[in-house]
Parts: C-alpha cells; structure tokens; sequence
C-alpha cells in the first residue's frame, strides 16, 4: 500500500483545479493508497482560502472536510516538532517552519509529501513528489 502525505499546495491545487490537480485526485480515489494530510494543514488550508475570499465558516467546512477524506490526520507530536529541526538543519536553504513540520509528518509516517513547492527540493532525504509549480 502506498502512504502518501498531502501538503497543503497539493490540496491547494485539487481545491483550486490547478496544475496537479489530476494528480491529487488519483491518490485520493486510489485505493491501494492510504492518504494522510498533517494536523497543520487544516489550518494553513483554511486560512489560505480565506485569503482567496471564502467565508471564515465555509473555509473551515471545506478543510475539515479535506481532512475526513484522508485516512489519517497526523498530530505534530515531539519526535515530529524534532525531526523538523533535523530537516531544516539539512537543507540547502531556509525552508518554514510549517513546511518542515508537514515534511516531518510525512517522514515520520514513513509518507510521500506530494506537494507544489519548489523549496522541497532542499530536503534532500525527503521522499517527495513534486505536481507541479506553485505561486502561493
């Protein structure tokens, strides 16, 4: 079975209809895939789409319903929060502190991340897949 992460660009895009979106819908209608998103992109979703215009009570709605079409809801516990640094420490460049925790989850869940951020890249021990560019 194949464990694969979502970052929030991947629900992003799959939300939005953009590059990659294809992609993030076989995964989610894949199943031999078990699908996980991080506790931290529920919020980061939402307030993303806040920012795009949507109602406070609609964007919750709608990354909560994101989170109950994933298999798991992974928590950033301490291994989680230090495997993060360890990450961050590796990478060519500075990478947020959200984007590596959501990495971290993934590593710590033995997860793909299937994202839209170029800085990914910088992680180079993070087993990934990048669908496409992202501008947010």
């Amino acid at each position: 079975m194949t464990r694969v992460l979502l970052d929030t660009t991947a629900l992003l895009a799959h939300y939005l209809d953009e590059a990659g979106a294809e992609v993030v819908h076989h995964h989610l209608e894949d199943s031999d895939a078990e699908i996980l998103i991080c506790a931290l992109s529920v919020a980061e979703f939402a307030r993303r789409l806040v920012s795009l215009g949507e109602t406070v009570g609609d964007a919750r709605q709608r990354a909560l319903a994101y989170a109950g079409m994933c298999d798991e809801v992974v928590p950033v516990d301490t291994a989680c929060a230090t495997r993060a640094f360890e990450l961050s420490q590796g990478a060519k460049r500075r990478i947020p502190l959200v984007d590596s925790l959501i990495a971290a989850a993934a590593q710590c869940t033995g997860a793909t991340l299937l994202h839209r951020d170029a800085h990914f890249a910088d992680m180079p021990e993070l087993q990934q897949v990048e669908i496409g560019v992202s501008d947010a």
